[in-house]
């Protein structure tokens, strides 16, 4: 399979970046194009495992969900420039397919640490859903609870309710926080952020989780819970969390569902009343 990154092509882009493409197309095509902020395909695709199902963006690289972990890859390192021969094109692109994309988390060093090796037992049995910046240095990995144990025999040995988790990595891909982790109160099967907080979305609950500390700070009941929209890979402030559910009403017609829009609250402090003036105050006496 391969991994196709593209940009939007702005009015300003005109005569910026010539050497992306070749003259005609910068001097005759790519103005009437750019009219509409058309995508142009600007890089090379990457090939990427055929079991892959997510990705997950982050502020220079892209997460790849696949069956094994999270691949990290640079969409722009497959960017080359236009007068390259074709056969200069085929060495590179070799090269390039020949390297091995880290996967997250890593657990290089899991042999000499208990708590590495109990994550990664862990963290092998369950999918990942993606990635979530918790920290300038550190991200959250969340994984839901659709197992797919490599071997049968480990069937016995792994306790499957404590699989549902996330765990903290650093920015180079290495258990954090001395290789703890979270266990979700439901199985999560898609999440959102939205600004401090984590939101997993389950077929019962929705979980609203502090995002820096993993702190469960509210739980909302439902059925049949799905996550419809929740915005690009940035979860703008802006945008709109809409999600499904049953609805309340059932009858020959069929059963109803419900699309609510989850937003943030505050918390309504009142003002501290004024102590009530004895009879006499007023009197100094």
């Amino acid at each position: 399979m391969d991994l196709q990154a593209v940009e939007v092509m702005h009015r300003s882009h005109i005569g910026t970046n010539p050497q992306r493409f070749f003259r005609p197309f910068n001097e005759v095509i790519l103005p009437f194009l750019i009219i509409i902020n058309i995508f142009m395909t600007c890089y090379e695709p990457a090939n990427i495992p055929r079991d892959a199902y997510d990705v997950s963006p982050l502020n220079r690289n892209v997460g790849v969900c696949v069956k094994d972990g999270i691949m990290i890859m640079d969409p722009t390192k497959y960017d080359f420039p236009s007068p390259l021969t074709l056969f200069t094109k085929l060495i590179i692109m070799r090269s390039l397919a020949n390297s091995t994309p880290a996967v997250v988390p890593s657990f290089v060093d899991a042999t000499g640490y208990a708590s590495m090796g109990a994550l990664k037992t862990r963290v092998h049995a369950a999918k990942p859903l993606g990635l979530v910046r918790a920290a300038p240095t550190e991200l959250l990995a969340v994984y839901d609870g659709n197992y797919s144990l490599p071997h049968r025999h480990m069937l016995h040995a792994v306790d499957f309710g404590n699989i549902v988790l996330g765990c903290y990595i650093t920015k180079r891909g290495v258990p954090s926080r001395s290789a703890g982790f979270i266990k979700w109160e439901t199985p999560a099967t898609s999440y959102t952020c939205r600004g401090t907080h984590l939101l997993l979305f389950s077929a019962l609950f929705i979980e609203v989780r502090d995002l820096t500390t993993g702190r469960i700070v509210q739980v909302i009941e439902g059925t049949n819970i799905r996550l419809l929209h929740a915005g690009g890979p940035t979860y703008g402030e802006d945008e709109a969390i809409l999600v499904a559910m049953k609805g309340t009403k059932d009858d020959e017609d069929g059963t109803s569902e419900r699309i609510v829009e989850l937003l943030q609250t505050s918390l309504i402090s009142s003002a501290p009343a004024a102590p009530m003036l004895a009879l006499w105050d007023e009197w100094d006496m």
